[in-house]
């Protein structure tokens, strides 16, 4: 593995550790009340897309290298913690406003 390679890995992880953070996050946005079975679906469904899309792009970096992947997952880890971290003080000022 090329050590030019290693801020890819590192950026590929964070950016996927964004992108589901932010799906999950339009998710929640989207469940209603009134309507619990398309909620249910909506989460689900999500879910699902979610999983796939990290499993895809875990697979084709394992076939790169194994180093690559621990890179990648290390970065995705970290990143869900540190983005969490900064969006917390969003989640307190908001707390009890579901809509």
């Amino acid at each position: 593995m090329d050590v030019l390679s290693v801020p890819l890995w590192i950026i590929l992880g964070a950016g996927m550790a964004f992108i589901v953070l932010k799906s999950q996050w339009w998710s929640v946005m989207m469940i209603h009340p009134e309507k619990p079975r398309s909620s249910k679906w909506l989460i689900i469904g999500g879910t699902i897309i979610r999983l796939v899309f990290i499993s895809l792009i875990f697979i084709a970096v394992g076939f790169y290298s194994i180093y690559a992947l621990l890179i990648v997952f290390s970065s995705f880890m970290v990143s869900r913690l540190l983005i969490l971290f900064i969006w917390q003080k969003r989640f307190e000022v908001g707390k009890g406003k579901i809509h």
